[in-house]
């Protein structure tokens, strides 16, 4: 009797081991796929919309206890995009500024743009305005000493 107890106990352990996994095996990563079918938000600019560094300036030079901003463009209907500041930055004495805010003009938008001065003192600016329910954003980029606000689609910027 002492065999067959022993043969059903090994017999019932080997089926558990079996049957149970302690580590669930992943093939792969949980990705969202891209939903390129997502509604246009700047469909109404041109391409490249022009953006004086004057008016970034002022815009990064805004006091803290301001609670709307300003910044002026060139192209289309909108000259002028605004809304309630929701995040500024001004660090490394001074070496990097900062702003974040949403924008009345574009539902659902943020504009960030930044300043960086560099070892020499030389000031570049950079900057987004995007909308995460958009398909579509506007980049922040620098031609031949002028900068522009440039269309790019969402997925060549976010992955999700």
């Amino acid at each position: 009797m002492s065999i067959r107890k022993t043969a059903g106990v090994t017999l019932l352990v080997c089926l558990c081991a079996l049957v149970s996994s302690a580590q669930e095996q992943k093939t792969q990563i949980p990705l969202r796929e891209p939903d390129y079918n997502k509604p246009k938000l700047f469909d109404q600019l041109p391409s490249k919309v022009a953006v004086q560094v004057e008016d970034l300036q002022k815009l990064l030079q805004v006091p803290t206890d301001t609670k709307t901003a300003r910044l002026q463009i060139q192209g289309g209907k909108t000259n002028t995009l605004s809304g309630e500041i929701t995040s500024s930055a001004n660090k490394y004495n001074g070496n990097l500024r900062s702003i974040v805010f949403r924008s009345n003009e574009f539902r659902g938008a943020t504009v960030t743009v930044s300043a960086i001065k560099d070892d020499r003192g030389t000031v570049s600016y950079t900057g987004r305005i995007i909308s995460m329910e958009h398909g579509d954003l506007l980049e922040l980029k620098q031609e031949k000493g002028q900068y522009y606000f440039v269309k790019r689609g969402f997925y060549d910027l976010v992955n999700e």
